[in-house]
């Protein structure tokens, strides 16, 4: 609660940090500490949605199922909380699996891309 009565929440993956504010009130942030180094973007991608994808179940504990509505070449990515890619599959039908009996119970991202079609999807998967 800032000093006029406000409440701000921001929320990113990184360390947790605090420290004193004026007037005694605690500040919580989370982010990233210490210098990032600069990149320059020299081209800007951008893709549509992909529709007609079903992934389940979800929660899953074992084996996620994934249906295209049409046929095509797919790539799969599972990326933890941290941004690191723990699974990766290539694709060429309207369906496939993927084993995650052996992924540690957290949340997931599901990103399914068309390179041919400029087309992403991406899914919150909850593995229990």
């Amino acid at each position: 609660v800032a000093v006029d009565g406000t409440m701000q929440v921001v929320w990113s993956v990184g360390e947790v940090s605090h420290r004193e504010a004026p007037a005694g009130s605690y500040l919580l942030s989370e982010g990233f500490v210490g210098a990032l180094p600069q990149q320059t973007a020299s081209a800007v991608r951008e893709y549509g949605t992909l529709t007609g994808i079903r992934a389940w179940p979800n929660p899953v504990t074992d084996v996620l199922q994934i249906g295209f509505a049409e046929g095509g070449t797919y790539r799969l990515s599972l990326i933890d909380l941290t941004g690191k890619k723990v699974l990766e599959k290539q694709i060429n039908g309207n369906h496939t699996t993927l084993r995650v009996s052996s992924l540690t119970q957290s949340i997931y991202l599901l990103l399914i891309v068309d390179e041919k079609h400029k087309m992403k999807k991406v899914f919150r998967i909850e593995k229990q």
